[in-house]
């Protein structure tokens, strides 16, 4: 019986064919040919089922033998007829063919695969109702044998057809980033070029100018399960400034950590590299290193970090953060770093949150030298669209924070002397008003004298300026100016005017 599903099936997927065979001008000869193979089988099944023999080799139950036989021979009635009809009307097609004119035979072409078409589309119900009536009454049949004493197989044991498979991901994650080009024009020797730390000791004027697309970020929001109430997720983000040649730029690793939130409770884990706890803004500035080593201290370092929210009515909050941090430098003292920083948010006549915090950090690095800082740091709306932010700190050996200009250490290993240095930074922000955004600030970082010989650097300060364009949602333009002083003690001082220009495609 399985034979007589084939044969009919294969009848079937064969005039489905036979449309895109006459219009793709394969030979009608070799289609005929293949309908008469059809016919002959046909035949010999019928005389096989005459005869009393399997067609298979099968053996099923006698009352479902017949109901397949009967649902066999109907189909078997129809679709000789089907067969007989194309064969006639093939016939008539390719003699009318030979007979055209050869420019003729190919506008012919369609017309023979129209009437294939009409046949099929008037041969598929009756054809696929048999199919359908013989599946039916063969489906009780749980398991067939293939010969004597071969095992029994059921039919839903038989392996699934292979489904393809796509890229997938358990839980959700998020694509962002930027494209940016930085172009930029100093009038005396800077360091470093592509982005500002201090302008070199005075000498010859000798300015220079930089372009650069290594700033471009990448990066990945990782989304996770909720369980016990808690939320998982993650992120992952990287830059170009890793080092290597201007046009083979290398991959710095900025942010990867997970985290772990409870928002019933306002409480958070995270582990992994991300921003320090301490001196936690930045000042509105298109400088790339946003005016580390010139006011503006606190970097990224791999961590583990608790964070506690507390409400205390009217929209006040209060947050705590702790977190045990790498001291970059320090990993023989065997002990981590310690950060920890505490906030208190409250509306003010904005209607949107002014934010006060305190932080500091503490350290041992080698040589048994220590490093440590305390700050403060502001968040203060003063209008609809304009804010004001800023910091200040103080501390000690902080080079590896970004502060005391890049010094941390003088003396020997025997007798290390920490640098001591303070500094801050404010910027005003305003906007956006339509497509425009406004910066402005000013910023210094001033190390102690104590420890400094003749050419180090003794203070960095800078202003700046800036105006921000959007041409749409995700591309935005910008100029900055920005003044830059740095002395050096027991030498002259130098400055420098800086311009940059960037472009930016947001995604």
């Amino acid at each position: 019986m399985k034979a007589h599903v084939i044969i009919k099936v294969a009848a079937i997927l064969l005039l489905v064919a036979l449309g895109s065979s006459a219009a793709s001008g394969q030979g009608l000869s070799s289609v005929l040919e293949r309908l008469n193979g059809i016919n002959a089988r046909l035949t010999a099944l019928e005389a096989q089922k005459k005869e009393g023999r399997p067609a298979g080799g099968e053996s099923v139950a006698a009352d479902q033998g017949r109901m397949a036989d009967t649902a066999l021979e109907h189909g078997m009635a129809i679709l000789q007829l089907r067969i007989d009809a194309l064969n006639a009307s093939v016939a008539r097609l390719e003699a009318g063919l030979r007979e055209a004119p050869a420019e003729h035979q190919a506008a012919a072409a369609p017309t023979v695969a129209s009437a294939v078409t009409e046949h099929k589309v008037a041969e598929a119900p009756a054809v696929m109702s048999a199919v359908t009536e013989h599946k039916v009454a063969e489906a009780p049949v749980v398991a067939v044998k293939a010969d004597a004493g071969a095992p029994a197989v059921k039919r839903d044991s038989l392996p699934a057809a292979p489904q393809q498979s796509f890229l997938q991901v358990k839980y959700p994650i998020s694509f962002y980033g930027y494209i940016k080009l930085d172009g930029s024009y100093d009038g005396s020797r800077v360091s470093t070029g592509n982005y500002m730390r201090w302008v070199d000791t005075a000498g010859p004027r000798d300015a220079q100018f930089n372009i650069t697309a290594r700033q471009t970020r990448l990066g990945l929001n990782f989304g996770g399960p909720k369980i016990a109430k808690s939320e998982a997720g993650g992120k992952l983000e990287i830059d170009f400034y890793g080092g290597g040649e201007e046009n083979k730029n290398s991959l710095m690793l900025r942010q990867a950590y997970m985290k772990v939130a409870w928002s019933t409770i306002d409480f958070a884990i995270v582990a992994g590299q991300t921003n320090d706890v301490i001196s936690p803004l930045n000042p509105s500035t298109m400088n790339y290193v946003v005016n580390w080593w010139s006011g503006n201290i606190g970097y990224r370092r791999p961590q583990f970090r608790l964070t506690k929210g507390f409400g205390l009515g009217h929209n006040v909050g209060l947050r705590f953060e702790l977190a045990a941090a790498r001291s970059i430098g320090g990993e023989n003292t065997g002990l981590p770093s310690a950060q920890g920083r505490v906030a208190l948010s409250v509306p003010l006549w904005t209607g949107k949150k002014t934010t006060l915090g305190i932080s500091g950090h503490t350290g041992k690095e080698e040589n048994d030298s220590h490093t440590w800082s305390a700050g403060l740091d502001l968040s203060l709306p003063i209008l609809k669209k304009t804010t004001l932010d800023g910091e200040f700190w103080t501390g000690s050996n902080l080079d590896s924070y970004l502060g005391g200009i890049g010094q941390g250490l003088k003396g020997t290993a025997k007798d290390p002397l920490e640098i001591a240095a303070h500094g801050g930074w404010f910027a005003l922000n305003t906007g956006p008003y339509r497509d425009w955004q406004f910066g402005a600030g000013a910023s210094i970082d001033n190390p102690s004298d104590t420890y400094l010989v003749r050419g180090d650097r003794a203070q960095n300060m800078s202003t700046f300026g800036n105006i921000r364009y959007s041409l749409n949602e995700a591309v935005e333009t910008g100029v900055e100016l920005s003044y830059w002083e740095t002395k050096y003690k027991d030498m002259d001082h130098a400055t420098d005017v800086r311009l940059q220009w960037s472009w930016l495609y947001k995604f």
